[in-house]
This record gives C-alpha cells, structure tokens and sequence, in this order.
C-alpha cells in the first residue's frame, strides 16, 4: 500500500498566548493577586506582604514577596515557566504539610494581568545566592514569532544563606489602585482564610498551613486597617449548621434566638438524613451560617454600636466556600448570590433570609469533593450535579429556618384563635348568666306586684332583694369578662389592622415632611427677610411705591407657597380620609398630591405628568383616601430623592390604566439609578440607598397595597426606575354600599 503520510502536525502556541490566559482570562485584579498569594501559601510562605509603592506616581510599583521555600534555576525552568504543569497534581502537599492550592499551572499568568512588566527574584531555602530574571510582556504582544520562542536572561545574585523566599515586582500596572480599590483587596485578603468562627460554632475548625499572615501596605493611599474583628459573630440571632459525613448521612441543625422567632421563645431543630432521601453527592461537606438581623433594637444591651454591626456585615455577608482553608471566588460576594437566598424572599419575606443578613461558611477539600472544580478563571465553579447538590445541601437549611419560624407562627396563631374562642365562651357563659338572673328578678318582682296580702309582698320584695343582690355580686365578674373578650377582639382583628394602617399614614407624612420641609423653610426665612426690610425701610418705601409693590408681591407668593404646604400638612391625616372608607378617585388623588408639590419639582427642573390610557377616565376604587394617599406621597418622595441628585433632561410619568378589574398604576422616572445589586431589597424594612433615608417608604407601599390584595414590584427597566402597582377594584361591602 502506498505510503499517503506528507508529514506531521502539531499545536503551537503564538507569543498572544500569555494575553489569552492572562488579562483575558482573569478579569479582576483582586482575583489576580489572589492567585499570587495563593502560590507563595503554596510554597510554605508564613509570611506575606503585598505592597504597593509610589501609587501617586507615573512609576508605581506592587511588590509581592514571601518568606516560602524559594524557586532553583531548576524548579523556574520546569514549573514556573512549564504552562500547564501538572507538578501539583503528583505533589498535592508541601514539606509543611500544606494541601498545594493550584493544580492548573496557569496561576503564575495572573502577573500578566496585573502589570506590563515582570522581575523576579527567588532565593531557594539553604542558598547563599539568588536568582533573578525579568519579562516584558509587551513583547509577546508585538513578536511575530511562538510563544515558547522569546526567552529570559535568568542571572544569579549572592545573598546571605539565611535568606528565602521569592519576591515579585511588578512595573507598569495595568489598574487604577485608588482607597477604594485597595479597600476591597484589603477585605479580600483578609477574607482569602476562614474568619474564626469556633467561639460559637458547633464543630472546632482548624486549617493546614498554620498562621499565615497577608499583609497589605500602601502607604500613599490607605491607612494601615483591620477588618476582621470575629468577636461580633456572638451576636447573631440565628445559627445554621449543615453536614455531610463520609458514609453519606447527613445532620443539619438549626437555632433560632427568641428575641427574633415567631413563638418568642428560643428554637431549636435538628434533623438527620440517610443518603437516600438526600442528595450527597458533593460529597463530605460541614457549613455553618449567622442569621443577623439589620435592627439595632436587637443590640441595644450589646456592647457593639449599630454602626459597627452595619460594617462588619457589609464586609463579611453572604455565604463564601473555603477549600482546604482557601476562599472560592466570588461565591458569598455582595453582588453574587448563589444560594438565590433574595430570590426567594418576594414569598413569605419575613421569615426568609437574605445575603446582606447572613454570615456563612462552606468547607470543603480538593480530595474529598473531586466534583466541585473552579472554571479555569477562577471565579466561579462548573455547574456539575455535584455542585447542584452543594447548593441544595446549603438551601435546606435555611429552608429548615424558614419552615419552623412560619409553623411557629401558625402556632402562634392557632393559640391566638383558642385564647379567643376561650374569651368568646366565657363571655357568652357570662351573658347567659347574666340574662338568667335578670329574667329570674323580672319573675319575682311580677310575682310581688300580683301579691293579694302585705305578708305575700313583704315575702316576695325579701326575694327580689336575694335576687337584686345576687346580681350586683355577679355582675362585677360578668362585665370583666364581656370587656376582656371586647379588648381581645378589638387588638386581633379589623381595630388593629386599622390603626396599623394610620401609624404607617402618619409615617409616610414623616418622610414627606422630611423630604419637602427645607423648602418651606426656606420661603419662611425670605418671607421674614421680606418684612424685615419693609419695616427697616418703611420711610424711604413710601415714597417709592414700586419698591413696596414688589416686596409684598414677593412676600405674597412665599406665604401662598407655604400655605399650600401647610394645608398638604394640616389635610392629611383629615378625619374622614382614615376612618371613612367609601369610593376614592384614585386619579383625582394623584393629580391633587402633585399640585402640592408642583413648586418642589419646579425647583429641580421636573414637570411631573398623569396619563390615563383607555377609556375610563376617572379611576374610583373602594378603601380610604389617607391610604391612597400613603401610596402616591410615597412614590413622589422616593422620585423626588432620585430626580434630585440627576442632571440633565429628567421626568416623572404616571400612567393609569383599567381592564380586566384591575387598575394599573406605573410610575417611571430617570433619575438616580438603583443599582443591579439593591434592586432586589428595596421592599425590605429600614433598607435605604440614601445615608438620611429611613428605609420604610417603600415596605409601606407594598404593606398598603397588601391591604386591598394589590402589588407593587420594580421592573426590568434599568437605568429607569420604574415601579408597576396592580389594585383589584372591589366593589362596595353590602352593608356599606
């Protein structure tokens, strides 16, 4: 047969490649030098420092250097320099006994993300001598040649013997490094290790590698600072915990604080699972979650002042996977929730936690869970059933949570109703008495009236007193009852649910006072300029009429202006707007609230507009005027927060619409964007994106719409903040129509 063979082929590599599996591949810098610490860990560094010099320079500097084992002219040739080398694959662990962290051999490619340029100098522990060589990655960018074809001088450097450890300096940085951004590589840093949960938590953890200790220093731009305080974490109101073991069986437990559970008593739960009736294919898994709630009533006897809580869980929420004592990115990041912990709130949001609450930790190892692998970024994982299981492992316990706070207040509820009925019976044995006596007086008194002798009328007026007496004695205990039964029905059903609708009403006038007040403020302070003047000048004015003419006209435009915000104030909470419910032009109220606050707008450039679609004009719902007052006073106020703080062409557009039963209120304005990662917690109580905020303006809305079976959510429509309300319209009750 004839010989077909040309020749061979193989794969090569052009000199773009280290951009490919550098800045292309790893997009965050923070995630870069990560990396780069990781491989000084990997070299049974105990100490390491990364540095930042002359950032307010043209020439600023990183230096990365570790106290580790050091690099020979042998390990640079055959592992820095090898891509891909599987030497960690076949050494998992380091003479210290340290689990190695990279196995890719692509890590080192992180510097080329970093800087333009590269030196290293690395010093094996027991050589009296350094070695050092540089690269310049521009180079590979403009060469036409292969990748393995550029090389690198590598010189040798006499150092004293006691000296090892390898130290990077990397030129020409590709990043802006300002406080921010050191801030949170700061954080980061800190966070690269497991935060010391053993105080309280239900196993006792301890990582290979002992000590290790990450030093940031960046002397022109941030102060020398540390995040981790892990005291704090005994204050958490809820403790979750979750296990897998070898064998596949599985425990998870869960502690719930009275001061924060539905039945008010403390909660705790523990269940347990055979492989067969849970998914344990991650494998050997222990995670443990704090539940802290963003009320600082519950820290009030604590010594931790609110403003600390608020910081330490900004640094630290969210639920973050450790492997063999390393931090996974960006799993438990503010902006990566990969439990879906916010998703599933909009159900039963009181009982359901959210990222921003929670403080947890996820352990696992590179040898007992093979299936869990990180994308070749390292910033996230492969989706494998595996990782699926992890996420449904992790889920049950705060499903656990939610389920045993909701069944507690089911509980709650059911003993609410019993203590009722109990109420209910006792007054009605109470009446019935009551009613018994008083028909046996009425018999007795008939019978002294039909009495023919004294002697029969003095016998029967002895049982009428008996009886008179009898009443008085019963009477007492009786009407106890009736008031106890009246008072407990009165807190439990239709009295309480108004009156918590008014406190929300005088909650929202608040908000608005607040938001609009300053204006008025100001009008009052040139309206007492104005009289001022008119009083300092009065002579000289007289003679110049067109001088007072334009004064009183301008005092006369202040006082109406602040007339209508005083009769805004002074209206309402009217009367008859909170306790008279009746048919309410919903479009009537909306266009009447934006006349009263027509001159705010003004003053910011704003035009505000009411647009009806479809037929129907005039949009009447059943309910109280003041709660649809809340609704729209609420809405205008977060719009006008928004609107204030934008430029350029802004608006403010309702538009009405009703089909189908149902009116449709949309309220869109361009001002200030919420941001991607608040979107979701808007709705939630004392959550504010402004520092003077009070966080309710929003969960009023949504709590006042529950009312008459209504809803309000944010659309999709980002920059725009754009909010659709959908409101049955009910008819009138029969006995009120």
């Amino acid at each position: 047969m004839e010989n077909n063979v040309i020749g061979e082929v193989s794969f090569k590599f052009t000199s773009r490649f280290s951009q490919l599996i550098g800045r292309n591949l790893i997009s965050n810098p923070i995630v870069a030098v990560s990396e780069l610490v990781k491989n000084s860990y990997d070299a049974d560094a105990d100490n390491i420092t990364v540095e930042f010099q002359n950032l307010l320079s043209d020439v600023a500097l990183l230096k990365i250097a570790d106290d580790g084992d050091g690099m020979s002219f042998v390990d640079v040739t055959t592992k820095w320099m090898m891509v891909g080398t599987d030497n960690k694959v076949h050494n998992p662990f380091s003479p210290k006994g340290r689990r190695k962290l990279g196995e890719k051999g692509i890590g080192r490619f992180s510097v080329e993300r970093l800087a333009k340029r590269l030196k290293i100098v690395s010093t094996k522990r027991g050589d009296d001598f350094a070695i050092s060589f540089s690269i310049d990655w521009d180079k590979y960018e403009t060469y036409d040649g292969e990748f393995s074809n550029l090389k690198h001088e590598v010189i040798k450097i006499p150092c004293d013997i006691n000296q090892h450890g390898t130290t990077l300096f990397l030129e020409d940085l590709r990043d802006l490094w300002g406080k921010d951004e050191l801030l949170n590589l700061q954080k980061e840093l800190e966070l690269l290790r497991p935060l010391d949960i053993n105080k309280i938590s239900y196993k006792k953890y301890k990582f290979s590698g002992g000590n290790v200790r990450i030093n940031l220093i960046a002397p022109d731009v941030l102060k020398s600072r540390k995040f981790i305080d892990s005291h704090f974490i005994t204050y958490a109101q809820a403790h979750l915990y979750g296990e897998i073991k070898e064998d596949g069986s599985a425990k998870i437990r869960v502690f719930i604080k009275s001061n924060i559970s539905a039945s008010k008593a403390d909660i705790y739960q523990e269940y347990t699972y055979s492989p067969q009736n849970i998914n344990t294919s991650c494998g050997p898994v222990t995670y443990e979650a704090f539940v802290f709630l963003k009320d600082k009533r519950l820290y009030r006897s604590l010594s931790i002042e609110n403003k600390d809580m608020n910081e330490y869980l900004e640094t630290f929420s969210g639920v973050k996977i450790y492997r063999d004592g390393f931090r996974i990115l960006p799993f438990g990041d503010a902006d990566n929730d990969w439990l879906e912990l916010n998703a599933k709130r909009t159900g039963s949001p009181e009982f359901r936690i959210a990222t921003y609450n929670t403080i947890g930790v996820v352990y696992i190892t590179r040898d007992q869970n093979p299936g869990l692998q990180d994308v070749l970024s390292r910033e996230n994982m492969y989706e494998t059933p595996e990782f699926l299981s992890l996420k449904d492992f992790v889920n049950e316990a705060f499903n656990k949570y939610t389920e045993l706070q909701l069944n507690a207040r089911k509980k709650k509820e059911r003993k609410v109703k019993e203590e009722g009925q109990k109420a209910l019976a006792n007054a009605q044995k109470a009446v019935a008495i009551f009613t018994s006596q008083i028909g046996t007086l009425k018999q007795a008194v008939t019978e002294t009236k039909d009495a023919q002798t004294p002697e029969q009328r003095t016998a029967h007026m002895v049982e009428v007193e008996a009886h008179v007496s009898k009443i008085v004695s019963t009477a007492e205990a009786s009407l106890e009852k009736l008031k106890y039964a009246y008072n407990y029905y009165k807190k439990q059903t239709d009295f309480r649910s108004r009156e918590m609708q008014i406190y929300r009403n005088i909650a929202t006038l608040g908000i608005s006072a607040a938001m609009f007040g300053h204006e008025a403020l100001n009008q009052t302070v040139e309206s007492k300029a104005i009289i001022n003047d008119i009083f300092a000048e009065h002579a000289s004015l007289l003679e110049s009429a067109n001088g007072l003419e334009q004064l009183l006209i301008d005092l006369r435009e202040d006082l109406i202006l602040i007339d209508e915000k005083a009769d805004f104030y002074r209206n309402y909470l009217r009367k008859e707007k909170q306790d008279r419910s009746r048919y309410v032009n919903i479009n009537s109220i909306l266009l009447n609230l934006i006349e009263q606050h027509k001159n705010a707008f003004k003053a910011i450039n704003v035009i505000p507009s009411v647009e009806l679609v479809g037929e129907e004009k005039d949009m009447y719902l059943w309910g109280y005027e003041g709660d649809i007052d809340t609704i729209f006073t609420n809405l205008i106020t977060n719009a006008y927060k928004a609107l204030k703080k934008a430029t350029g062409n802004k608006y403010l557009n309702f538009i009405l619409s009703f089909k189908d039963g149902v009116i449709t209120v949309h309220s869109i304005n361009n001002g200030q964007a919420i941001s991607q990662e608040n979107r979701s917690m808007i709705f939630e109580p004392l959550f504010s994106t402004y520092s003077d905020g009070t966080g309710l303006g929003l969960t009023i809305v949504q709590d006042t719409l529950l009312l008459y079976q209504g809803t309000i959510k944010l659309t999709d429509d980002f920059p725009n903040t754009h909010f659709k309300l959908s409101i049955p319209r009910h008819e009138a009750p029969e006995e009120d129509a």
